[in-house]
């Protein structure tokens, strides 16, 4: 969770004002602008990029200059004294956009199976529903055999849980954030709308480098770039759907903040 002065003394977290683009050196007492330590402290040497695509490579070098300069429009920094929470806005037009297609389309067709499923049920239980009750067997028996019945219960299962994730990712490309807390060596990744998220916590002592790299999920045939922080332990990756240049900001600084600095 360090960087590196000029005069060799490291530079906790919280000793670095990202907002103000400096960093203090208590053994010196030197400010130093974070551009000047960016060589080492964020990209490290040319060596650092081995291994990495010529993607990621490129993204890293985003990163790093955007890590240098004001946060882009929807970035921010907040330093409450004991903690540092680097936030940003998952607000996305194109992504919303996108999404609603889908989400209004995947669940439009698996609402008619669920009417169906539902008419069944509660046939089978003696009720009688209502005349205004949207059934898709309207004028027909709506009552399948009860084995059909807890088949298509079962069959339907993974089909409402994609279909509530894409609703949960619509509301996140809405009106979503992406915050990472840092809070001395416990560091927390939440991802959500309010108060309502996923959390995911890491060792910020045991962060072996931040990368750039293709996530799990697909959109229009093309994987999601994500963040992944890298550590002796596990990996944290998030950051899918993030407007690239919020993306690459928050990663420029999670590597100036969490990254080891080579060779020492």
């Amino acid at each position: 969770m360090a960087t590196t002065c000029p005069c060799g003394a490291m530079i906790e977290i919280d000793d670095i004002n990202i907002a103000e683009g400096v960093a203090l050196c208590r053994r010196c007492g030197k400010v130093s602008r974070l551009g000047a330590l960016a060589g080492d402290a964020v990209v490290g040497p040319l060596g650092a990029m081995a291994g990495r695509s010529p993607t990621e490579a490129a993204e890293e070098r985003k990163a790093t200059a955007l890590a240098r300069g004001e946060p882009p429009p929807g970035c921010g920094m907040s330093d409450y004294g004991d903690r540092v929470v680097l936030g940003v806005s998952a607000r996305s037009t194109s992504s919303a956009a996108g999404l609603l297609f889908f989400c209004a389309f995947w669940n439009g067709i698996v609402s008619i199976f669920l009417l169906l499923l539902f008419a069944s049920i509660v046939g089978h239980l003696g009720v009688t529903l209502p005349a205004w009750f949207p059934n898709p067997m309207q004028g027909q028996s709506s009552n399948m055999p009860l084995g059909v019945t807890i088949f298509m219960a079962l069959f339907l299962t993974p089909f409402v849980a994609v279909g509530l994730g894409m609703f949960w990712a619509l509301l996140v490309s809405l009106m979503g954030r992406v915050e990472v807390r840092l809070r001395g060596p416990e560091g927390v990744v939440f991802t959500g709308v309010g108060p309502v998220g996923w959390k995911r916590r890491f060792d910020a002592d045991r962060v072996l480098a931040v990368r750039f790299m293709e996530g799990d999920i697909e959109v229009n045939s093309r994987k999601q770039r994500v963040i992944v922080i890298k550590t002796e332990d596990k990996d944290v990756s998030f950051g899918t759907g993030l407007p690239d240049r919020r993306r690459l900001w928050l990663g420029g600084v999670l590597k100036t903040m969490l990254e080891p600095v080579p060779g020492r």
